[in-house]
């Protein structure tokens, strides 16, 4: 069996913050194949690494992220007194030592991720194959493809899973994303003999990512990639 990959949820969010810059140098410092964080733009047009849309549960602010303007964002506490990071303070943390896994969150931010892709791509000289990116909205996530620089797309499946084989091969997926209740033996040899890697997410029981081992998927979600 090949290696199971190390996939940091949301930075190594189960020892700090999450999408925050704390949680991508603890994913590091534990060595992960690749770390995947949540992007939405602000209402200043930036992309931030947040989850929710809302700004209640993860900071000491409120209101929606799409209202709210970068500067204002950057005063907030996001845990532990870290601030939300902008995409490109995420990518230059990282600096090519692993690979980044975008989860598009909310709309308008195909376009604007496409640039900054683009611009490490051409002008940094990042390789392509260090970005992988997906989505839930299908609409955004097809908006990115048709302007996507040459980086990795993969299929996010929620509900839809049996679209995310067609779906695959329509975008040229490298992998398909299992949700934990989708983490059946056969439902991976499905999509490996179709030529998709298949990530879980998110475990974090030893138990549970036992199990996923067993199964024989390609890499596993974690809060704790450490447990991985």
């Amino acid at each position: 069996m090949d290696k199971v990959l190390k996939i940091a949820h949301r930075g190594a969010s189960g020892h700090e913050p999450e999408n925050t810059l704390a949680a991508i140098s603890k994913a590091l410092e534990i060595g992960v194949d690749i770390i995947e964080l949540d992007v939405r733009a602000c209402k200043t047009g930036e992309l931030v690494a947040f989850h929710d849309m809302t700004l209640e549960r993860t900071t000491n602010g409120s209101g929606l992220v799409a209202d709210t303007s970068l500067e204002d964002l950057k005063k907030l506490d996001a845990g532990s007194g870290e601030r939300i990071p902008t995409l490109e303070e995420a990518i230059d943390l990282i600096d090519k030592r692993t690979i980044l896994n975008i989860e598009m969150k909310g709309k308008g931010v195909a376009d604007r991720l496409a640039t900054i892709l683009r611009g490490y791509i051409e002008n940094k000289v990042y390789p392509p194959e260090l970005f992988i990116v997906t989505s839930f909205d299908k609409e955004e996530f097809h908006q990115f493809s048709l302007k996507n620089p040459g980086v990795r797309l993969s299929i996010l499946v929620g509900r839809d899973i049996l679209s995310a084989s067609s779906r695959g091969r329509k975008y040229g997926a490298y992998s398909i994303h299992l949700p934990q209740p989708y983490m059946r033996k056969w439902l991976v040899r499905f999509f490996n003999k179709r030529g998709f890697r298949v990530f879980i997410y998110a475990l974090n029981s030893i138990w549970d990512i036992a199990r996923a081992k067993i199964m024989e998927v390609d890499g596993i979600f974690s809060d704790y990639p450490d447990r991985v």
